[in-house]
């Protein structure tokens, strides 16, 4: 590329050789000029608004060549024929002149640049074709470029689809279509214990257990807008208090402890591939500063997997909303609730369950996020009941439903 201001020697030799094409082309009817002109010193001062000195270095032999705008003028004012000089007229012309053609594959007449033809006719040439043949009015016989391109592609179909025409080996097996249930098994399975998230895990605003892409479920934001509209409140401007958690951030290590879940059970890699993998770091989070936690022992691995169990709703569906297929699949190799029936058995989970009814969330509700059954969760809230005689009242209410503004 040419910088500004820095003269192009391409440019020159180019200018060179249009400058030494139009003086040998001038040369060929210069004389056809003198004598259909006559003698130069008989013209007046300004012929076709071109001084008589001008049109006189034309005559001579030496002089210079005519440009096309003026030589058109002169050929007009004297009542010369123009068509001696048509192909001068051409090459001298400026590269913007409207070029008329007429295309005989489409049979329909179009119009093109002088600079585009002149291309056209250079590409010609070194493919050894003739030159483009030139009507007596001027017209060109050119194809046009969508004529050319499908004639081109019909060529190459007849080719390919040519009568007779044998296949020749295959230089690998061809895929077979129809996959089977095993084939798809494996297509899913690769996609859960390889395919890259997007978006990072977060803990619901409410309930505290995990989610995808979002921070609420939509069952727990509908029960928050309920409960801020019967105390008239803003449920965009408050957020319910958070549920305070002892130890590191939860969310930190939310991403990797998924990938170890679905690569053990989809995956079926041992402990010590994963442990080996250098990827899976828990990074601290965009607030804080920290290296890359990298696990340490095969302990560690099984750890992680169930640290994310331990925060998973009652069901795939609340951690992607998303009804993308893949549930069903983690579902078989994760099945909720059913794996979360030791985590509450052991109590962990009553504390929610408690914090879910004091925000005024249905029975059924408070099973389907929390995975327990609805027997249990009505135990739970009675013996909550049991143990503060004072919980009915609106005092208590109040105690256990504080707002902290967002």
């Amino acid at each position: 590329m040419a910088k500004k201001d820095v003269p192009n020697p391409r440019n020159s030799i180019t200018m060179k050789v249009r400058v030494r094409e139009a003086r040998r082309r001038w040369r060929r009817v210069r004389e056809h000029f003198v004598a259909a002109l006559g003698p130069p010193e008989s013209l007046p001062l300004l012929v076709g608004n071109v001084q008589r000195g001008v049109i006189r270095t034309w005559c001579s032999p030496g002089g210079a060549y005519p440009r096309a705008a003026p030589l058109r003028r002169v050929l007009a004012a004297r009542g010369i024929d123009p068509q001696p000089f048509s192909e001068f007229v051409r090459w001298v012309g400026p590269g913007n002149s409207v070029v008329r053609a007429f295309c005989l594959l489409g049979q329909h007449k179009w119009s093109s640049t002088t600079s585009s033809l002149n291309r056209a006719e250079r590409r010609r040439k070194q493919k050894s074709e003739g030159p483009l043949r030139r009507r007596i009015d001027g017209v060109v016989e050119w194809p046009c470029q969508n004529c050319q391109r499908a004639e081109r592609g019909r060529r190459n179909l007849e080719r390919i689809n040519k009568p007779g025409r044998r296949r020749g080996p295959d230089k690998r097996p061809r895929g077979n279509p129809q996959k089977t249930e095993q084939h798809r098994l494996n297509i899913a399975d690769r996609h859960l214990s390889r395919a890259a998230l997007g978006h990072p895990f977060h803990l619901c605003t409410l309930c505290g257990l995990v989610i995808y892409e979002t921070r609420w479920h939509q069952v727990c934001r509908r029960t928050w807008r309920a409960y801020c509209r019967k105390r008239k409140l803003d449920p965009e401007a408050t957020l319910p208090v958070t549920v305070p958690r002892r130890g590191p951030d939860s969310t930190r290590g939310l991403m990797r402890n998924y990938e170890i879940l679905m690569r053990r059970a989809v995956g079926h890699e041992s402990r010590r591939e994963l442990l080996a993998d250098q990827r899976l770091a828990s990074r601290a989070a965009a607030r804080r500063r920290g290296r890359p936690r990298m696990l340490k022992s095969k302990m560690a691995v099984t750890q992680a997997a169930k640290a994310f169990i331990r925060l998973i709703p009652g069901a795939w569906a609340l951690v992607f909303s998303r009804d993308d297929g893949r549930n069903s699949r983690r579902d078989q190799i994760t099945p909720l609730p059913t794996s979360l029936r030791p985590l509450i058995a052991s109590g962990a989970r009553d504390s929610l369950i408690v914090r879910l009814h004091a925000h005024e969330m249905d029975v059924a509700k408070i099973g389907k996020v929390t995975g327990a059954d609805t027997e249990y969760v009505v135990a739970v809230i009675e013996k909550s009941a049991a143990d503060r005689p004072d919980s009915g009242s609106v005092r208590s209410e109040e105690r256990n439903s504080r707002i902290q503004n967002g």
